[in-house]
């Protein structure tokens, strides 16, 4: 089937005489006043600012040493398990104003907080009620979880956590929860601050975090130890309690499309990997090289026991025989997988009983052919939106030459040309890409669009000029 040629171009554009409005506009003088210009803040007192805050206190990955970056991930951890934040969507608790006041009357210099604080930490006392019951909540937080952070804190032994929750109870602390909003400097944040730091060095030092292969040269640089621990409290997570703060469950559902990026992402790579490894076409390649193109998915509460099973969700308009594909290539991919030493398999996932709905991440991919889509769907679709895929051309055939790897075979290996001959031009017979008369029509619309916008320029224009004289 042939395709009309497209151009959206206009090499001999018309001007159009302007509308009767717009020539009274500019034929109006402009009576009025200028507008006084605000006062600028100096530069100086901006970069201030930027560096007392949340922004400023973060510290880029590219900052932290290579050798120094799973000594961060343990202090993360570290911090988090005083929190009791086990999840990516934990954000800090707020603070109460009569725990700052305490503290600001208990201590009235940096120097008396690290004294207290290390007689604190190195004091050898057995553990009381308050530090077992906050071992015992972050052993079964950690057990009910399911989070990466979850799973981690079951690596660090009890005594540990005794010991930890321990110097929090004989600060006077219900819990730790620095104020991610006041300064570090004050002395609530700076008892928070000692405490943390000293627990870890010492949690470090007796090999608590040797699961995380921490490199212990950087554990006695206390100036690096507290960059890194400014950068997460003041910087990520007090970034975390703002946006929530603004928006309640927006860290939640930022971190939820977060994770369906991060594995949409996973299942690009695996997918292109196979039909590359298994010697399919450029073309069907395609179909897997965006984001946009691939599923999410969701656990399954009914899961079997030691095993997470996901949930796939419907991924609207995409063609089921390129959805078979897709599933099929995941299991050659498992397959393969399993035959290397070494190497993990993707994680179970599953067509659900009963539909879950649709992907939360709605968007399309732009570089697929048309028989990425359902016929039925892409005929559907707006002219602009089928003119973006008309010239994409096709990649397989229909479906019931996608049955079987058997009927794969007949057509996988063919040239371009023998393909389209063979079962191409079946396949784009089914598709109503735009005609030449729907191409014009649209033309004619952006065009007019173009004369409009053209217009407003130059109306914007004879107004500045006005004003300069």
């Amino acid at each position: 089937m042939p395709l009309p040629d497209v151009n959206m171009g206009n090499d001999e554009q018309q001007s159009a005489p302007s509308s009767p409005r717009k020539r009274q506009r500019r034929q109006t003088q402009n009576t009025e006043l200028p507008r006084s210009k605000k006062a600028r803040t100096s530069t100086a007192t901006q970069q201030v600012k930027k560096a007392k805050g949340r922004k400023g206190w973060s510290i880029p990955l590219k900052d932290v040493p290579t050798k120094a970056r799973s000594l961060q991930c343990a202090l993360r951890l570290h911090i988090r398990i005083l929190w009791r934040l086990f999840s990516q969507h934990d954000v800090p608790p707020p603070v109460g104003g009569s725990l700052l006041n305490d503290f600001q009357q208990r201590f009235q210099t940096s120097d008396h907080v690290q004294s207290f604080v290390d007689g604190l930490v190195s004091a050898v006392n057995p553990a009381s009620q308050a530090a077992v019951a906050a071992a015992s909540s972050v052993q079964q937080a950690a057990h009910q979880g399911t989070s990466q952070i979850a799973k981690e804190t079951k690596w660090v032994e009890e005594a540990h956590l005794l010991a930890m929750f321990g110097a929090v109870a004989r600060a006077g602390l219900p819990r730790w929860a620095p104020d991610v909003f006041g300064t570090p400097e004050s002395m609530y944040n700076a008892t928070h601050e000692l405490l943390a730091l000293s627990t870890f060095k010492n949690v470090a030092a007796s090999f608590g975090y040797t699961f995380l292969a921490v490199d212990l040269s950087y554990l006695q640089n206390h100036t690096f130890l507290t960059k890194l621990y400014c950068s997460f409290v003041f910087g990520h997570m007090a970034e975390k309690a703002h946006r929530e703060g603004k928006a309640p469950g927006r860290v939640a559902r930022d971190v939820e499309l977060m994770n369906i990026y991060w594995q949409r992402n996973h299942l690009r790579e695996t997918r292109v990997k196979q039909l590359k490894d298994d010697g399919f076409s450029k073309a069907v390649v395609h179909l897997a090289e965006e984001n946009e193109a691939h599923s999410d998915d969701e656990l399954d509460p009914n899961s079997p026991p030691n095993e997470e099973r996901y949930l796939i969700r419907i991924k609207e308009g995409r063609a089921p025989h390129v959805t078979e594909l897709f599933r099929f290539i995941d299991i050659r991919y498992q397959q393969a997988q399993q035959r290397k030493a070494g190497t993990r398999t993707n994680r179970v996932r599953a067509i659900p009983a009963e539909s879950i709905g649709p992907s939360k991440i709605p968007r399309f991919p732009v570089h697929v052919s048309l028989d990425y889509f359902e016929p039925e769907f892409y005929n559907s679709m707006s002219v602009r939106e089928r003119l973006s895929y008309m010239n994409n051309g096709v990649a397989l055939p229909k479906p019931e030459h996608c049955q079987r790897w058997a009927d794969v075979l007949n057509w996988k290996n063919l040239s371009k040309k023998e393909f389209m001959e063979k079962f191409g031009n079946n396949t784009l017979a089914q598709y109503a890409v735009p005609t030449e008369a729907e191409l014009e029509q649209l033309w004619a619309h952006d065009n007019d669009k173009n004369l409009d916008e053209d217009e407003d320029e130059d109306e914007n224009k004879d107004e500045s000029e006005d004003e300069d004289e």
